[in-house]
């Protein structure tokens, strides 16, 4: 197993221009992330040109794909909350190159499937909130 040093010294001679082009840090654990998402073949929720979002578990987590390779593969959301600029941390370009070639298979979505995903996220949890409400109103009924 070659060391993560020399990987990464590999990568900055393989693609000197990119690496000095970079607008974000890199970070080893968001190229595990990438790697750990093509070895198991985990299938977008949705994908453009900007975005492709992953569903991870119970989270849903969007993956900047725009500016490639510069500022590409860096999460830009997690289940809906804005990752704070100082966090988005980048993969090697290599991975970056890789992952590229992985979303190529993967035909691109359209807005509304974005729209529909995210409704219906939207939905289920004011459903729970309705539902919390409604147990409530019928505690303070039963009070008075």
């Amino acid at each position: 197993m070659v060391p993560r040093v020399i990987k990464y010294l590999v990568d900055v001679a393989c693609h000197p221009i990119n690496a000095l082009m970079r607008q974000e840090k890199f970070s080893w654990e968001q190229d595990i992330k990438l790697q750990w998402l093509m070895s198991t073949k985990q299938v977008p929720v949705y994908y453009d040109e900007f975005v492709a979002t992953f569903q991870i578990g119970h989270n849903h987590v969007e993956i900047w794909v725009g500016n490639f390779p510069y500022s590409y593969g860096h999460d830009r959301r997690i289940n809906g909350i804005q990752t704070t600029k100082k966090n988005q941390r980048v993969p090697r370009t290599s991975t970056a190159y890789a992952f590229q070639k992985y979303l190529s298979n993967f035909p691109t979505s359209k807005l509304s499937d974005r729209v529909n995903a995210y409704t219906k996220q939207y939905l289920r949890e004011a459903l729970k909130d309705r539902e919390a409400l409604q147990r409530t109103v019928r505690v303070f009924r039963r009070l008075n």
